[in-house]
């Protein structure tokens, strides 16, 4: 819970100061907040049940849904580095996507290699682009 106290402004009126204090139920992995905050984040995975992502009746196979690994190169950054800024160039990585594809929802996950940098994981569906699927 984090605890916090509202105080009016009445002192100059009534020579004194109101006060109300409020606790809040913070998020904490694994309580009921929190799982109430990765359900609205993923709830747009739930819509894709009923979606058609992938059509293989169809002659030219195209699917709106993409999967990625990023990776650091090791030779340009140290693993503190990186660490410090991956959330900065995975946003960069998807604002340029979506400048030239439209809007995507993306889902992400980090994971550490042996050498210890970081990679992510991202699920992309592009909502105003569809991409051919080669076969080899």
């Amino acid at each position: 819970y984090i605890v916090l106290q509202k105080q009016s402004d009445s002192l100059r009126v009534k020579g004194e100061v109101e006060k109300q204090t409020f606790a809040i139920k913070c998020s904490k992995r694994g309580n009921d907040v929190y799982w109430w905050r990765v359900d609205k984040r993923l709830r747009f995975l739930k819509n894709l049940q009923s979606a058609t992502l992938f059509d293989p009746h169809g002659n030219i196979k195209r699917s709106n849904v993409l999967f990625a690994t990023l990776t650091y190169d090791i030779g340009k950054c140290t693993v503190r580095e990186a660490c410090e800024t991956v959330g900065v160039d995975f946003n960069n990585w998807i604002r340029n996507l979506r400048k030239k594809y439209g809007r995507i929802s993306c889902f992400r996950c980090y994971e550490a290699s042996k050498k210890g940098y970081l990679h992510i994981h991202v699920l992309m569906v592009f909502r105003d682009y569809e991409f051919e699927i080669a076969f080899s």
